[in-house]
């Protein structure tokens, strides 16, 4: 921190090879700004002059911002006050947003040039434009929006510079590759593994989509592999890896058959636990299912596998899986009325092998928090059956290529200006 600066030192703060200049004013003392390493510094006719290369616009309200390429400036309404080494200034927004700009070396009056100069940018605000609409036509969750959540998101490389994850742990037997998976188990008995985030899951409601794999050599195989919404978090244990008696929700995989007539395996279910409620092996959960589908082919299958599992609280608990072809999701189960998960839980995956054994890869981790608009009531899809009906994810092809027409028309349209007004420029220079 900068403390006691002040005097009546001038300085002249410019935006560097764009003539945008400031004001000289006297220095004023703000003790909460925090200096600024490495934003260039030199003196010019006995004033300083200090540069900020990136800096495009004015903050949009007050507070402490980023000055430059490392600089920090703090916007306190009409000016801005920037602090560069020992130099504390004070500029009006005239600094940020200048009203008559010069024009750059490459920039023409035409209006054909002037035209041409636009369409990039007005094609780049369409496309942009129809991805967010087609991403509403299509996401069966039309009503709803989302964020992600990069703090229980995981992708390749997985791991930073010191080999550390910086929102998740993991531990047991598992394997990081950086440019492929983190594997839970290998394909080797009596292995456990886990992956936990760091940091609770808070988000009232959510969407988890998770890219998994389940392979290996061998034509008997287990046991399976999990997902946790729990209270508790990096536990080894007995149920996939993970813990007993836990509280929150357990989404399991299991592979292998102990006891179970009527059912086909690999089965997918849910099981919520109370902190007391044990799951039983012998009878993979039966009577602790909370709802569930047999999931055959997903193992070793020949698409990206993946699940989705939604949470609405109080409305809604969905998991649907991708195993059978890719981009189409198959409904595995859905209530209407999920169990309270508690308000601190920690996203996790977990997996163990037996006698019997498989590799156990989740591939990426996508989170998202769901949220409606403001005064909205968030309402929750519905299947077309509850069951393993599936649906397809390009449903709103419809819409995807009619917004195509009208950007191609628009892009169309503004070429055919472009190249009428050229021809008009070029009739009128022949006629003199």
């Amino acid at each position: 921190m900068m403390n006691g600066l002040g005097g009546d030192k001038a300085v002249w703060l410019a935006r560097e090879n764009l003539g945008y200049v400031g004001e000289r004013i006297a220095a004023k003392e703000l003790p909460f700004v925090q200096p600024a390493d490495g934003v260039a510094v030199r003196s010019r006719h006995g004033a300083t002059q200090v540069f900020a290369p990136r800096l495009h616009r004015r903050p949009a309200r007050p507070g402490v911002h980023p000055f430059g390429s490392s600089g920090v400036a703090a916007y306190l309404g009409k000016r801005t006050a920037v602090l560069a080494g020992d130099t504390l200034s004070l500029a009006t927004p005239r600094f940020f947003a200048p009203t008559r700009p010069q024009p750059l070396p490459f920039q023409s009056s035409h209006p054909v040039c002037t035209v041409a100069m636009r369409l990039p940018s007005m094609s780049a605000a369409l496309v942009a434009a129809l991805a967010w609409t087609v991403r509403g036509a299509d996401d069966h969750r039309s009503d709803l929006k989302s964020i992600t959540l990069r703090t229980h998101s995981l992708e390749q490389p997985y791991l930073d510079s010191d080999m550390q994850s910086r929102w998740f742990d993991f531990g047991g037997d598992t394997i990081v590759r950086t440019d492929s998976y983190v594997r839970l188990t290998s394909d080797r008995p009596s292995q456990t593994g886990w992956l936990f985030s760091r940091v609770p899951l808070t988000a009232t409601n959510w969407e988890v989509e998770v890219e998994f794999k389940i392979s290996g050599k061998n034509q008997l195989y287990g046991d399976g592999f999990a997902m946790w919404i729990t209270k508790q978090r990096a536990q080894q244990g007995p149920v996939f890896g993970s813990t007993d008696r836990f509280e929150g929700l357990g989404i399991f995989i299991d592979t292998y058959k102990n006891n179970r007539p009527g059912v086909v395996f690999p089965y997918v279910m849910a099981m919520f636990g109370d902190g007391q409620k044990s799951y039983d092996k012998n009878t993979d959960g039966k009577d602790q299912e909370l709802a569930g589908c047999s999931a055959r082919g997903i193992r070793h299958a020949s698409v990206p596998t993946k699940m989705r599992l939604t949470y609405i609280q109080d409305k809604q608990l969905r998991l649907e899986l991708q195993y059978k072809t890719e981009d189409e999701w198959e409904l595995c189960f859905e209530t209407d009325h999920p169990p309270a998960i508690p308000n601190i839980a920690y996203l996790g995956f977990s997996a163990e092998t037996g006698e019997l054994s498989d590799n156990h890869d989740i591939i990426s981790v996508s989170a998202k928090n769901l949220y409606s608009a403001p005064g909205a009531p968030i309402t929750p899809s519905k299947g077309k059956n509850k069951g393993t009906k599936g649906y397809s994810s390009k449903e709103g092809g419809s819409w995807t290529w009619f917004f195509t027409k009208i950007f191609l028309f628009v892009l169309v349209a503004g070429g055919a200006y472009v190249g009428f007004t050229a021809y008009r420029a070029k009739a009128k220079s022949h006629r003199f």
